[in-house]
């Protein structure tokens, strides 16, 4: 019998919003699949067991689920209230173990008959819900450990399925858990750390979209420090080829340990190798990813690369033996460049050895012996221009992956949405569903904006679906181009980025130490204050001046993603206001200050420099 363990990461899919489709829905380095009992053919079971992966079967326990193959042995007896926010599904009256066992027990024979290797059990937690009969705590849970029972009696493991309050009970007969929006709703994850990881099971985990507000995962560094598989999805489940379809784990799919495990904002990507000078003295301790420009195509009838310095690679290898010898732990890529944006000097070649099939392949295959023969940790795509065919895109990324060792990291440049639009545009450049699996971080070359611009354009990519917790905002720190970055600006950028939960930062190009150096800028910005613990409360005390005296106002606080409460008082010289405020993910944020004076927001806080958080 499978036994799912909590000793290091699960990279596994959810699917149960829509048909799975063998030839489609497969995700790179994705080993466990959570799909449809019902909806799923043998074949595709099988096909799954072949290329070594395991299967979960998904089963609803709980409800009556309109236009299931056997929704007619469930007599009206049995049917309570409507399950809100589903039509026609209705709560089953668990007490009634006569009727509902059999059909129980046809449904994990199927499930054994088609291969599956666990069940996921759904809605094991009716007797805290309006189901309209009297189901206690006792009925419950005599009812789900009869079902956990009866799928270990075919030779399948199975999970406990939220209900986090019990499952000091529940894991007694569980192999492995799956919670929905443990983070989300504050729900005691210390559960689910006694009572499955700590005891070598695994726990999956998941938040949605629509309810943390973005693509993102606030939630990894509390998941990740407790070994829990957590990932952001989209609330349908739906496939990758889906409209909606998103699917962002907290533990990147090509990482093999719990060991630094990335939470929000904790990458710092620099481009080196046009200055050649600086690699020697550069802080090397402060990114966590470099990559070395350019490798480029010489020809557009031919796959071969080269290095773009003409150096045959060797001043690479000597800025990656420096790096390393810094920094051990840093990633270490090389960019291949091309496309009409950069055809002045590489000719459009790229471009063209993209739209051919057979040279693609080829390409990706010489991209991932030169990460073999140098021990690279991966590739970065630097393909600007209008000439970019997005088909052509997705058909190289998937043969990169392909070619790639497991583990290696694909990254991309993105442009900044001052010229495209993404809402309309970004086909251009890739598409945000069926480009994303593949794609390990986008660099968002989001240079010399005002504030105000680099808000929108980084907005704009997040509206069009892009992973946020994948997307590095971009700074050029070069003087003499026609972008580079006011550095005064950086702590207010970086600041803003770490309230959207994105994956870091990204330099064009990394520079050498000093007061002028955009690199310790940004690093200083990123660590510039201690965080507090997630889900602890902590008083912010501060005052409130430049207001009419003696008039009904309200204050709250919003840290990061987290909102207080509205908070009462009577406007007057200096008044001093204490809010409560349950703190985000451990981490650095911005925080933001409302004033309400008889219920009409009157200004916002931006720059709370006297707002201390005990």
């Amino acid at each position: 019998m499978w036994q799912p363990s909590s000793a290091a990461p699960i990279h596994w899919q959810w699917q149960i919003g829509t048909d799975f489709n063998i030839s489609t829905d497969l995700i790179p380095n994705v080993t466990v699949y959570d799909i449809d009992m019902f909806d799923t053919p043998v074949s595709t079971v099988a096909t799954l067991h072949a290329k070594g992966f395991k299967v979960i079967a998904y089963i609803d326990i709980g409800t009556y689920e309109p236009g299931r193959p056997d929704d007619s042995s469930f007599p009206a007896s049995v049917l309570g209230n409507g399950v809100q926010g589903w039509a026609g599904e209705k709560w089953l009256d668990v007490r009634n173990l006569a009727v509902l066992q059999p059909i129980m027990q046809a449904r994990f024979n199927d499930a054994a008959s088609k291969g599956f290797d666990a069940v996921e059990l759904d809605n094991m937690d009716g007797c805290t819900n309006s189901t309209g009969f009297s189901i206690s705590t006792a009925q419950q849970l005599a009812y789900d450990e009869w079902c956990m029972q009866a799928v270990h009696a075919l030779g399948m493991s199975c999970c406990q399925k939220n209900w986090i309050e019990e499952c000091s009970a529940l894991s007694a007969y569980a192999d492995f858990c799956l919670n929905e929006e443990a983070y989300f709703y504050g729900d005691p994850i210390a559960n689910l750390v006694t009572y499955y990881v700590n005891q070598g099971k695994a726990v999956f985990e998941v938040e949605y979209k629509e309810d943390i507000g973005s693509a993102s995962t606030p939630q990894a560094a509390t998941m990740n420090g407790d070994h829990i598989n957590s990932t952001t999805y989209d609330l349908d489940l739906v496939g990758p080829t889906q409209s909606g379809y998103l699917r962002l784990p907290c533990i990147p799919d090509t990482q093999s340990t719990w060991s630094g495990a990335p939470a929000a904002n904790s990458f710092l990507f620099g481009y080196v190798g046009n200055n050649n000078a600086n690699y020697q003295t550069l802080t090397w301790s402060e990114l966590t990813h470099a990559t070395y420009g350019t490798i480029w195509c010489p020809s557009a009838t031919s796959a071969a690369i080269q290095d773009a310095q003409g150096l045959n690679y060797s001043l690479m290898a000597s800025i990656q033996a420096k790096a390393k010898s810094v920094n051990p732990n840093i990633k270490f890529l090389a960019t291949i460049t091309g496309g009409n944006w950069q055809q002045s000097w590489e000719g459009g070649h790229l471009t063209a050895v993209l739209a051919n099939a057979t040279l693609r392949g080829q390409l990706a295959a010489n991209l991932a012996a030169l990460v073999s023969q140098y021990n690279l940790d991966g590739i970065d795509i630097d393909w600007e221009g209008t000439d970019i065919v997005q088909a052509n895109y997705h058909a190289f990324l998937v043969a990169l992956r392909a070619a790639l060792p497991i583990g290696k990291l694909i990254s991309v440049c993105m442009p900044p949405a001052i010229n495209y639009q993404p809402a309309t545009d970004y086909q251009y450049w890739l598409n945000p569903v069926t480009d994303s699996p593949y794609i390990d971080m986008y660099e968002v070359m989001s240079y010399g904006e005002t504030f105000a611009n680099f808000q929108t354009y980084m907005q704009m990519w997040f509206s069009a679906g892009f992973p946020v917790a994948k997307m590095n905002a971009g700074y050029d720190s070069v003087s003499n181009d026609s972008a580079v970055d006011d550095i005064t600006l950086i702590p207010e950028k970086v600041a803003w980025t770490i309230t959207q939960g994105i994956g870091g930062q990204m330099i064009w190009e990394a520079d050498a130490t000093g007061a002028a150096s955009y690199l310790t800028a940004i690093y200083n910005a990123l660590n510039s204050s201690a965080g507090f613990t997630h889900g602890t409360t902590h008083t912010a005390s501060f005052s409130i001046t430049e207001l009419p005296a003696g008039i009904s106002c309200q204050v709250q606080i919003q840290v990061g993603t987290s909102m207080s409460s509205k908070i009462s008082f009577t406007s007057g010289n200096n008044v001093p206001v204490s809010v409560p405020i349950t703190m985000p993910a451990a981490g650095k944020y911005s925080v933001y200050i409302d004033v309400y004076m008889e219920g009409i927001l009157v200004e916002t806080v931006t720059d709370p420099a006297q707002v201390t958080i005990t």
